[in-house]
């Protein structure tokens, strides 16, 4: 029986947000970019969200996260 984890109150709306954002997110040499402000800011203009300060700092850094573990990842070049 798989029970699904609990997750912080609020956490879901920066996950939405998160989401919504990668659609516009670029690519580089080294693989994808990090999401940026500017990122952010059309994102909220294409969906209408309307991030609190708060909540687009911690969409920025649960990009960074995600960055940190994809480029951690087994079998990536380390550079």
């Amino acid at each position: 029986d798989l029970t699904e984890p609990k997750t912080p109150e609020g956490f879901d709306l920066i996950l939405d947000a998160w989401l919504d954002a990668q659609a516009g997110r670029g690519t580089g040499f080294n693989g994808p970019a990090p999401l940026t402000w500017h990122d952010l800011e059309a994102m909220e203009r294409k969906t209408g969200r309307n991030l609190r300060p708060f909540e687009a700092r911690a969409v920025l850094s649960l990009d960074r996260a995600y960055l940190a573990a994809a480029l951690a990842r087994p079998g990536r070049a380390q550079r």
